[in-house]
């Protein structure tokens, strides 16, 4: 893939970028190289981990998924180096996923449990709200920071029923994706990355509207 081409097919939508690879051969293939690459999540988790592929090993060993801000980052072919990764763990995981990240240099902040009693979202390791999800679906959130760039935060959400139970409880629809060992599924690809909109799926005030807002900071209008 010619650095032209790569630069030109970064400012098409998806379905732009199917509408040049009908105008000849050679666009098709460009296309094609070009899917290739901005759809390889390793290059995303290389941030996190030196071996991505361990880790994909470790998702289908332990049921877990990548969802939040990182998986918007993935499906709309860009990078925002200030976020965290979330990952949604099953309880009977917890503990084989949080060794994991000790073992690849990951340490734990003090662990917060949730109340399931409040309304309110989940606070993170720096006392910030983390805006996708309510406390009542959580029954803890565990944080890591690496411990040679410790800029570098995973947070590991255990629901209280289903990983799906708490993805779609999300308050919008651009961060309902996930992604698998072996697959990335968004839930509105269409409305989410072709036509960058935001659609509230519940009530918004306080802090939901700030995480509103950090979408549309980044190019994704709210409906």
């Amino acid at each position: 893939l010619l650095p032209i081409e790569n630069s030109f097919l970064h400012y098409l939508s998806p379905v732009q970028i199917y509408q040049y690879s009908l105008i000849s051969r050679a666009a098709y293939h460009a296309t094609q190289e070009y899917w290739t690459y901005v759809y390889d999540v390793n290059r995303i988790l290389r941030h996190f981990f030196s071996d991505p592929i361990a880790f994909r090993c470790l998702q289908a060993q332990t049921g877990t998924l990548i969802s939040g801000f990182i998986a918007v980052q993935f499906f709309a072919r860009t990078f925002w180096k200030e976020s965290d990764l979330d990952l949604y763990v099953p309880p009977e995981s917890v503990m084989a996923v949080s060794k994991w990240m000790e073992n690849h240099s990951y340490c734990s902040f003090p662990q917060r449990t949730t109340n399931p009693a409040s309304d309110d979202t989940n606070i993170d390791p720096e006392g910030e709200p983390s805006l996708e999800y309510k406390q009542s679906q959580l029954r803890a959130v565990l944080s890591f920071y690496n411990i040679y760039e410790p800029s570098k935060i995973i947070q590991i959400i255990v629901p209280y029923f289903t990983l799906m139970d708490v993805i779609l409880g999300f308050y919008a629809t651009v961060p309902m994706n996930i992604i698998t060992w072996k697959s990335a599924i968004s839930l509105y690809p269409r409305m989410s990355f072709e036509n960058r909109i935001n659609l509230s799926c519940s009530m918004l005030r306080g802090k939901k509207i700030a995480g509103l807002m950090k979408y549309e900071d980044r190019g994704f209008e709210f409906i």
